[in-house]
């Protein structure tokens, strides 16, 4: 592997960890909520504009788990599984797009802010935005055999 243009490739993008308690004022449809917030987030994407890598999302509410990812345009958004409706879940959320760590994650509370409204809360249990470092392997493989 070509480490040098593998560093320059992950250099542009900003990446973001970020896990959420989110309670509710009322029952509330995950789903729709997280098909919201990737929606939210992928037209602010565009609107920098800015290449996405990929954008994940993990929900868990009432037992049950649904995933979103989106890569690239917004024509690339998926959501699967469900939840029950509920008022309580925890958001996992991983992204990585070209742009700054600070921007991204400006945007991402910005559009997590507007997504809950005034009826759900949201409390960042880790929130982590970074430019990733130059990558130092522990191994490194001289030679491939085929």
């Amino acid at each position: 592997m070509d480490y040098d243009t593998y560093a320059e490739g992950e250099a542009v993008l900003g990446w973001l960890n970020a896990a959420y308690e989110l309670r509710a004022a009322r029952e509330t449809d995950w789903k729709a909520f997280a098909a919201r917030l990737m929606d939210s987030l992928s037209r602010a994407f565009d609107a920098v504009p800015a290449t996405v890598g990929h954008v994940k999302l993990a929900l868990s509410s009432g037992g049950a788990l649904l995933t979103a990812n989106l890569v690239g345009t917004r024509e690339t958004l998926e959501v699967h599984g469900d939840t029950p409706r509920g008022k309580a879940a925890d958001l996992t959320l991983n992204a990585r797009a070209q742009m700054s760590p600070e921007l991204l994650g400006e945007i991402v509370r910005a559009k997590m802010a507007e997504t809950c409204g005034a009826e759900i809360g949201a409390t960042a249990a880790a929130f982590r935005c970074l430019s990733p470092g130059y990558p130092r392997p522990t191994h490194r493989y001289k030679n491939v055999v085929g």
